[in-house]
């Protein structure tokens, strides 16, 4: 499984990797109360996240996904870099559109995001057909 991607930040390549060691980063940092238990929601607030384009979640993917490198993106070097892509809406959209597709590359992501928007999809009110015009004749 290829769950490596490269980021360049300041002229710098990074090797980004989405295995357990992201996950387990992101399930210490984003938990969720269970009847007084505290279970890791990495994956489900990442996805989420993504979804508003809430940047701090950039920066995590970043900084989790180098964690275990030597060579590895300072925080300000991270948030220099997702300043700069947010300065323009097509590279704001293209960033995010970018680290939903990192996402995929954690192990059982995809099963997750696939099972999250279909039921996001199933939980929208079908709309209603739209009902034909019918003309109406006075009979005589």
């Amino acid at each position: 499984m290829n769950n490596k991607a490269t980021l360049q930040i300041n002229g710098q390549s990074y090797l980004l990797t989405f295995g357990l060691k992201f996950l387990e980063l992101l399930n210490s940092k984003y938990t969720l109360t269970i009847d007084g238990l505290a279970v890791g929601a990495g994956l489900v607030t990442v996805w989420t996240e993504l979804k508003m384009q809430n940047p701090v979640m950039i920066r995590d993917m970043i900084l989790f996904a180098t964690a275990t490198n030597v060579n590895r993106p300072s925080e300000d070097e991270v948030e220099a870099y997702i300043f700069e892509q947010l300065e323009d809406e097509e590279k704001a959209v293209a960033l995010f559109s970018q680290f939903g597709d990192f996402l995929t590359l954690a192990p059982g992501a995809r099963r997750f995001i696939k099972a999250a928007e279909e039921a996001t999809q199933a939980s929208q009110p079908e709309k209603a057909p739209a009902k034909k015009a019918t003309k109406k004749t006075a009979s005589k």
